[in-house]
């Protein structure tokens, strides 16, 4: 055991760890269709989506997930997403619009829809820009947040569009490092 492990709460490593198990192996899916090696999605609606719910609120009958839930960044994101046309597919638990809750179901899709399809691809932070989605990697490499960008990030942070802390494209500072970006070319 090395010395920051010892420096950690039993609890907190147990918790950790168990939280970075997934059941299934979610990845993004067309809402409707099937998807022949691209992925249909739609950036203006779905940004269209971001800017008319990011004060507040959304458009499902669970409301909102603020603490101490506190995954409304992701289902916003996802409700997004679907409006795009896109959903997360093989999640273990789902608000009643059938949208991810679940920050690291959300990350997972990304990576696995880079396997899947030619257009979903995980971008350098430096090259990262408005439209690109990005996830804040925490301890132990599990994502903890995930927002879309308004912006080119710089060192210092970056114009986002978000929820639990809710976003509308304006400038937020973060440490950029600890983020993956990824990217859906519209088609």
């Amino acid at each position: 055991m090395d010395r920051f492990t010892c420096l950690l709460p039993v609890a907190l490593i147990t918790f950790v760890l168990a939280d970075n198990s997934l059941a299934a192996d979610p990845i993004l899916v067309p809402a409707s269709g099937p998807a022949e090696g691209k992925l249909k999605y739609d950036a203006d609606k779905a940004l269209a989506y971001y800017k008319k719910f990011c004060k507040q609120g959304n458009d499902c009958p669970d409301g909102e997930f603020m603490p101490p839930k506190g995954t409304d960044c992701t289902h916003f994101i996802c409700h997004g997403l679907k409006e795009g046309g896109v959903m997360v597919d093989s999640t273990e638990v789902e608000c009643q619009s059938k949208c991810c809750i679940r920050v690291k179901e959300l990350a997972a899709a990304f990576y696995n829809a880079t396997k899947k399809y030619s257009n979903v691809k995980q971008v350098k932070i430096a090259d990262a820009k408005a439209g690109d989605f990005i996830f804040r990697v925490s301890l132990f490499g599990s994502k903890n947040h995930v927002m879309m960008l308004n912006g080119q990030p710089d060192k210092k942070g970056a114009k986002i569009f978000g929820h639990a802390n809710n976003r509308c494209g304006e400038y937020v500072e973060f440490d950029v490092n600890d983020c993956k970006a990824y990217r859906i070319s519209d088609l």
